[in-house]
């Protein structure tokens, strides 16, 4: 109402009337009149609780996957295909002396025994 902003943005809890929680996207706006002073302000909210809920839900899983995959005793690699990047965990280093920054598609097909290439070639495509 000072005249800094027009508008503002926020995302804010609050409580329901029977007690429950509930996020919102709050959008204030100023209406200014012909001499632009501040006349009205306008407030829209939005429930967004199930999108929190998600993004909640989200973090945990990637938690998750993060400790298991740096804390299996098993090699786990990601492989991205279209940009032919490779992830692996701590296991895959101690097994075969590589980290993900030296791993590329074409060094696995170096560590592979030669008997094996084929067969994993068909498996990957």
């Amino acid at each position: 109402m000072a005249g800094k902003r027009d508008r503002y943005q926020m995302e804010k809890r609050y409580f329901r009337k029977d007690g429950r929680l509930i996020w919102g996207h709050l959008t204030i706006s100023v209406i200014k009149d012909n001499d632009g002073k501040p006349r009205y302000a306008i407030s829209i909210l939005e429930d967004i609780t199930e999108r929190k809920q998600a993004e909640e839900k989200l973090k945990e899983s990637e938690k998750k996957f993060r400790i298991i995959f740096e804390g299996s005793a098993l090699g786990i690699a990601l492989f991205e295909l279209n940009s032919q990047s490779i992830t692996t965990n701590p296991a895959v280093k101690r097994m075969l002396g590589f980290g993900s920054e030296e791993l590329t598609f074409e060094l696995i097909s170096e560590l592979t025994h030669p008997e094996d290439l084929e067969s994993g070639f068909k498996i990957i495509q």
